[in-house]
This record gives C-alpha cells, structure tokens and sequence, in this order.
C-alpha cells in the first residue's frame, strides 16, 4: 500500500500545480472548441417499486435529483460525459447506442457517470452476475425508461446548445475524505481511519464561453456520496447527498448559469469524513448538517480553482476510445459475484433484508445466478483526451492505490479518473489489499487491466 506521507506529498503538488497551469495545447492557434451543456430534472415521477441501497423501497423525494450532461466537439471529434445523481447504473452500452444513432456522439466516446449516492435511485437493469443483481438498489421498468429518456434529452439540449469555448484545468485541495477501513479483531471492517491513505486533490476543468463567461464546471474527487448512510438516516427520501450538494452550490454561485458536473474519482476505499457509516461519533448528529459543511467546503474549493485559473484555450484537440477486456469474476459463497466491503454496510446476499408491499410483489428481486469457475465479466476503461488532460473512466468502484499507479504510469501528467462509468462491475481492490473489501473480480486481473488498456490507450493518443 502506498503511503498516506506520500499521498499528501501528491497533494501539495497537485495543488501547486494549480498556480502554474500547464499549457494545455501546444502550437496550435485555431479556435475550433465547441462546447455544450445542459441539466435536466431526472427525479422519479412515480417512486413505487424503486429501491433503496438498503433495499427497501424509498419513501419519497426531498430534493430532485439530475442529469448534467457535457458535450465537447473540436471540429471533427465529439464526446460527452453525463453525471447524474444515481447510486449506480447497469451496462449503459445499449443507451449509449441509442445516443449514438439519434445524436451522432460515438458511443465509445461517450461516459455515463453516477455520483453513487447512497440515498438515490439506479438507472439500468443491472449487468447479470453482477454483486448488483442481489442486496442492491434496483428499478422499475418504467423508471429505467425515463433515466434513459432523461439522458438523451439532456445530451440532445446540451448538443443544441453548443458554443465556441476556451477550457483550462487546475486542481485544489479539500480534507473532506478517509479510509474507509480498519483493522480489528482479526479483520478488515469498514469504518473511519483517518491513519489510513486519503487522496485530497479535488480535479477541476472549467469550459468558458469567448467572453470569459463560464458555462460548466467538471469536478473530479475521491469520495463516496453517503453522508446520509445509504438513507438509513434520511428516513429513506431520495436527496443528493454530498455530490449533489456540491454541484448545487457551484451553480448558485454563478446565478444557475453554469452547469457543474460531480464526478467520483477512487473511491472505493475512500468515504466521507463525517459520517454515519463507520464512525459512531456522529450518532446523534443530523447527516443534513454534516452533508451541507462538506458539500459546500468541496464546492467552495471548486470554486476557488476555478476562479484562479487563468491559462485557457480555445484550440484544441479532442480524442476518445474505449477497451473492454473480460475479467475472471470472483465467485463467493452463495454463487455470486463478491458483494459488499467484508463486513460493511450496505453488502447484500442471502442474509439481507428484503423490501416488502406490494409494488415489490410486482418486481421480483432478481436471483444471482450459481458461477462456474473462470466465469467473466466485462470491465470497460474509457479515455476522453482534451488537448494534454486525461480524462480516464472504469466500470467498477477502484481503490485509491490503482488511481495512484495510474498516474504514476500515464505519460500524461494530468490523469484523472472517473469511476462507476457506464457499469458499475463492483468493488475493485488493488493486489496489495485484496483482501481488505469484496471483489468482483478474481486476484491478477483487474488492475493490471485498468493500468495496461489505460496507458496503452493514452500512449495511442500521442501517435
């Protein structure tokens, strides 16, 4: 495991970094960016059937919930991205299809990316064998076709509403996160240990309009969106949670007129620093409150990056691809996929509770199938390259350690990483602490993955 002295020793240069931006494309002088953006509401009209991470069936909307959609173009290569306020989301490549025949975005071009809060609905029937098929939330067919309804409207306004644009990356630091494990009597369990590796670095890529008028804002941080518990202490309402949080704040600062997009960097070993889960210290303290402080700090440092960020352009150079590779799954007791962090919140299986009234009578759980040894597993890596910035996605919930082999591999110096795109496969844990979390995937497989069709993707950008 790599040290937490070093992660902060990546901290401070990250954020170093930020006052002395790279120039992000070099001798060329064409203003060809174009760029669009757009949000939608995606909150559920009808919540019955829809069901909670903690698998029952949510008891109703606080708050809406919303599909922010980014499309970028330089005159001959478009992508987009679309982070929406969903715990997770099943195989997005028929919906990416969809988008790419009604809207011309390839749909290897293209990266879906849930915030995973914990007190907010999926989108997709989820991928077969997966740990999501049993103990997880799940949705109504009618639901999954206004998600789906929902993200091509979004993308459809943010293509119509394309732009020249200059854009500019930058980088800050918010102590908002912690190890999410600890070792006690005999075993990793979840809980907070602010000893453990946290990376701090908050990612930013802020697209302006010609004017100098800023028109959206991706963020990028390590941190699990589920201050409330997985809605345990929300009296199971549907609310954003702290990604939503922090996407609204950015966007009420600059008057609604700017769409913030929250993305979820390496964080399945990372939760939030106040919290329920894990951390007993908090048990009389409301989750709204601990929700709005670390929202708003995250926002706030968005914000501050954003803000001082100066060297911005208009050329650039856009390039994406996908590879998938097919990995052994990891076969638990039971049959299935490996589920939840051993022993954690939120793991399912056949001990878990199961969601009662009728409307669940309607919509069966599904039955994780029994595996045979050497059975696989899609796991999709994405690449969307602006100018020298890497934007990088995995299908799964990736530990801090393969993230920080990434960047210490990746020959571009701005990596960043955007987990739970367009599938969610489940946990993946770096070799070194395997054992530390459940598994989706056998021992010898996933990371060399990530790390070698990453890089190799990266490299065929510099050709």
């Amino acid at each position: 495991m790599i040290s937490f002295n070093r992660y902060r020793a990546y901290s401070i240069l990250a954020a170093c970094a930020t006052l002395a931006l790279p120039q992000l494309v070099r001798g060329a002088e064409a203003q060809n960016l174009r760029v669009g953006v757009a949000k939608v509401d995606v909150t559920p009209k009808d919540i019955r059937g829809i069901i909670s991470v903690t698998n029952k069936q949510f008891a109703g909307v606080r708050e809406p919930i919303y599909a922010r959609a980014l499309v970028m173009d330089d005159g001959s290569t478009s992508a987009a991205i679309v982070a929406i306020d969903f715990v997770e989301f099943g195989d997005t490549m028929p919906l990416r299809q969809r988008i790419a025949k009604e809207l011309g975005i390839p749909a290897d071009h293209i990266m879906i990316a849930p915030s995973h809060d914990h007190s907010a609905p999926r989108g997709g029937p989820p991928t077969p064998n997966t740990s999501s098929m049993q103990g997880r939330p799940q949705s109504t067919p009618a639901y999954t076709q206004q998600a789906d309804d929902t993200i091509v409207e979004a993308l459809r306004k943010a293509k119509a509403s394309m732009q020249p644009a200059r854009v500019g990356v930058g980088t800050g630091e918010v102590d908002i996160n912690s190890y999410r494990y600890a070792y006690a009597n005999g075993r990793w369990r979840t809980a907070y240990n602010p000893d453990g590796p946290a990376y701090k670095v908050v990612w930013v890529l802020k697209f302006e309009n010609l004017s100098g008028d800023p028109i959206a804002i991706l963020m990028n941080y390590a941190v699990h969106s589920n201050v409330a518990a997985g809605a345990r202490d929300n009296d199971n309402m549907i609310i954003g949670d702290l990604a939503g949080t922090a996407e609204r704040y950015v966007e009420s600062h600059y008057q609604d007129k700017v769409v913030a997009l929250w993305t979820m960097g390496a964080a399945a070993d990372q939760y939030a620093k106040f919290s329920k889960e894990g951390d007993p210290t908090w048990a009389s303290t409301s989750s709204d409150e601990m929700i709005q402080v670390q929202g708003k700090m995250l926002g706030m440092e968005v914000l501050q990056v954003a803000l001082r960020m100066t060297q911005m352009t208009s050329a650039a150079r856009i390039q994406a691809a996908e590879r998938i590779v097919p990995c052994a799954m990891n076969i638990a007791a039971g049959g299935g996929a490996g589920r939840g962090a051993a022993g954690g919140p939120g793991a399912g299986g056949p001990g878990a509770a199961q969601p009662q009234g009728q409307q669940w009578q309607q919509q069966p759980q599904q039955q994780t199938p029994q595996l045979q040894p050497g059975a696989t597993l899609d796991l999709h890596m994405g690449l969307i390259r602006v100018n020298d910035v890497a934007i990088t996605s995995v299908s799964g919930e990736v530990s801090l350690n393969i993230y920080a082999r990434l960047r210490k591999e990746s020959s571009l110096k701005d990596t960043m990483m955007i987990t739970l795109a367009n599938d969610r496969a489940g946990y993946i844990p770096d070799e070194a602490n395997y054992d530390r979390m459940g598994a989706a995937f056998v021992r010898g497989c996933a990371e060399d993955a990530i790390i070698k069709s990453l890089t190799e993707m990266i490299n065929a950008t510099r050709q």
